[in-house]
């Protein structure tokens, strides 16, 4: 079972869900029926899949912050059918209200996967970041009313 994983759709490029499990660049790729395996030398470091349309309707465009578990059931179907290790649910996104100092905004834990394809080293994020529509893009997120702790993506239902 693979935890640590960004997952990002691509509409632009074949309607392809990507997950990233490593930020090393691919040099190899192998088509596996529906999944394309992506390799740095001989260690799998992503899957892409294109037309996913063809499972689920993404209706967003970018990095998936947390996908629900049905969609997540939905994925590794399609990984153990090509014979795939399949990913685990997603139980924290890494995005959490935090006050640091005089900052209190969404924070993007150490590890995290980010909308650019990078791994946060810990940082709050922008309207960019998180893709709120904002005059001001670059901004920090605003979150006063917020706790802190309280995981931005993940409802946390007793």
């Amino acid at each position: 079972m693979i935890n640590n994983y960004g997952m990002y759709y691509c509409h632009e490029e074949n309607d392809t869900l990507r997950l990233v499990f490593s930020l090393e660049i691919a040099n190899k790729k192998m088509m596996f029926n529906e999944v394309e395996v992506l390799y740095h030398n001989d260690v799998i470091v992503g899957y892409n899949i294109p037309n996913i349309m063809r499972f689920v309707k993404i209706k967003h465009h970018g990095i998936i912050f947390a996908a629900n578990n049905i969609i997540i059931d939905i994925i590794n179907s399609v990984l153990k059918a090509n014979n795939l290790e399949p990913i685990g649910y997603k139980t924290d996104s890494g995005y959490h209200i935090k006050t640091i100092g005089k900052i209190k905004g969404v924070y993007a834990e150490k590890g995290t996967y980010l909308r650019d394809y990078r791994i946060s080293e810990g940082q709050f994020c922008t309207y960019y970041d998180l893709y709120i529509d904002s005059e001001n893009p670059n901004q920090l997120v605003d979150v006063e009313d917020e706790q802190d702790g309280i995981d931005v993506f993940i409802s946390k239902e007793k």
